[in-house]
This record gives structure tokens, sequence and C-alpha cells, in this order.
């Protein structure tokens, strides 16, 4: 179970990022993934994904 929280942890973070360095803003992030502000600034704050778990 833990493993596969940080696998989707590691995994939503570095596709919230990769989002971001092609020019998308939080909103289009957020919109684009069907998630909600808040889930994306969190993943977009992290530094790594370890602080997400």
């Amino acid at each position: 179970m833990v493993a596969e929280s940080a696998n989707r942890a590691r995994a939503h973070h570095a596709l919230v990022h990769d989002l971001l360095a092609q020019g998308l803003g939080l909103r289009e992030v957020g919109r684009h993934l069907g998630w909600g502000g808040h889930t994306v600034q969190r993943h977009a704050r992290a530094t790594n994904w370890q602080s997400m778990v």
C-alpha cells in the first residue's frame, strides 16, 4: 500500500512539474488533469515528491 501511494505521489509530482515546465499555468494544469486548484498547488509547491507522501 505504501509503495503504491509513493509511486502515485512520484508520478503526480512529476506530471505537474512537467506541465508547468511546458508553460502551462496552475489553473491550466488543474483543468487538464481534472484536479482542484489546491491539489495542483500542493504538488507545484513541493520541492520533491517525498514531501507529498
